[in-house]
């Protein structure tokens, strides 16, 4: 813990979700309860690494809604056959993701940024969705990405430089 300096740990109850779901639940009423916060960055902890300041790169680029993307293993919405299984099992078959949503990349729920309007609009839709399905599922995949390809595709940017390549072992830092 001593290694995370700058990193809170809050103990909180999760009310039956799985900790991949419930965990759009805390990030929301964390910022809501910190409007100071105008710029976010949510990672999973255990395989994602930040090599360097997201936020500089991120305000170069301009007001976007910065997304990890599957690649080169998933390359659109439609060729990841686990999450169109989540949708369908959480959200039902006629949830399945658009002829249009196939035109775009695969996200992944791990590495999400922006700036505090878009992050809480996100927010706002994912945990939305994710209180239609049973509290025991683990949707949040199939939120995040029904939430983005519905309602935020035109904001959508990922990749280099935000993120590198996902388990890709590629040499030297590629991206932040």
């Amino acid at each position: 813990i001593n290694y995370y300096s700058r990193v809170q740990f809050v103990n909180s109850k999760v009310h039956g979700r799985t900790p991949n779901d419930i965990r759009f639940y805390f990030y929301y009423d964390y910022l809501l309860a910190h409007p100071e916060i105008q710029s976010v960055m949510l990672t999973d902890m255990r395989d994602v690494e930040i090599l360097n300041n997201p936020f500089e790169v991120m305000e170069a680029i301009g007001d976007n809604l910065y997304v990890g993307l599957d690649y080169p293993f998933f390359v659109d919405a439609s060729s990841n056959g686990w999450t169109h299984g989540v949708i369908s099992s959480c959200f039902g078959k006629a949830e399945a993701i658009s002829t249009a949503a196939r035109l775009h990349p695969f996200v992944n729920a791990g590495v999400i940024g922006g700036k505090r309007h878009l992050i809480l609009g996100l927010l706002h839709r994912i945990t939305s969705y994710l209180d239609t399905t049973k509290s025991w599922q683990n949707c949040n995949m199939g939120a995040v990405t029904l939430v983005i390809h519905r309602y935020f595709i035109d904001r959508l940017y990922g990749g280099y430089p935000i993120q590198s390549g996902f388990k890709m072992e590629m040499p030297g830092p590629q991206g932040v």
